[in-house]
């Protein structure tokens, strides 16, 4: 009986070690989306950046996790393979009732989002947003498979006033070449694609959000993560947003 349970608590003890020990590195998937996430450096010496990838690495090293790689892929594809199981991690994500029942949303969000309209420097006054009637008549360029509200999408599609197109970048080109009165982006997003365009003092976001969201980093129901370990995880960053650390990173990416 003695030697029974012996080998009970070895084995106890051998799987509770493993256990513990399940994650002890994550392969991470990101897009092109600054300031969240973002490639830098030159040819043969690049390396991913941004808010949500510094966030993301300084949340894991608290716990001890080593991160494999961090590679860029187009959304829909990083998607797909995080929903596989090919990838562990993706950055950075909006709320959506649909992807939550395929992959694991942590219970804290990285940041909170504002999605506001942007206009050409010349149309201040002449176009504000305090609700979607004030945009009737106007041409407003959106991105093909962003999220935005259902009032919004219903509000466009009635008045047939919308063009979509695959990233950013050419809205805010179709808006300085006027071709577009009114363009939607997150407005972290918006701030460093103007920057980078060269593009600021030409164009303006109306103050009025058209919503506002948290991002999250989010896991692979399909890998070696468990919940129990983005839960781990989620505690880990909700203490260090709390900290001038990560002040510090949003200042960085937002404020200056």
């Amino acid at each position: 009986m003695k030697r029974l349970l012996a080998v009970v608590a070895s084995l106890v003890l051998f799987f509770g070690a493993n256990a513990d020990a399940e994650v002890k590195s994550l392969s991470i998937g990101v897009d092109e989306w600054p300031p969240y996430e973002f490639k830098m450096g030159y040819s043969g010496n690049e390396h991913i950046s941004g808010f949500s990838t510094e966030v993301v690495e300084a949340v894991l090293k608290k716990m001890g996790v080593a991160i494999a790689e961090i590679r860029q892929y187009p959304w829909a594809r990083a998607e797909k393979m995080l929903i596989d199981g090919y990838i562990d991690l993706l950055l950075t994500a909006a709320t959506s009732e649909k992807r939550a029942t395929l992959t694991y949303y942590p219970s804290e969000s990285l940041v909170e989002s504002a999605w506001v309209f942007y206009i050409r420097k010349q149309d201040e006054g002449k176009i504000v947003f305090n609700t979607l009637k004030d945009l009737k008549g106007k041409r407003i360029g959106v991105v093909r498979a962003y999220t935005y509200t259902q009032d919004f999408w219903d509000f466009v599609k009635a008045e047939k006033s919308f063009e979509e197109v695959p990233n950013d970048d050419i809205n805010i080109k179709k808006l300085l070449a006027n071709r577009l009165d009114v363009i939607i982006m997150d407005r972290g997003n918006g701030h460093a694609l103007l920057k980078r365009l060269g593009a600021s003092g030409q164009v303006l976001a109306l103050k009025k959000p058209l919503m506002t969201m948290s991002l999250y980093s989010i896991f692979s129901r399909n890998s070696d993560v468990d919940k129990d370990f983005v839960d781990q995880y989620s505690s880990v960053l909700k203490t260090f947003k709390s900290t001038p650390e990560y002040r510090a990173l949003y200042d960085k990416y937002f404020v200056n």
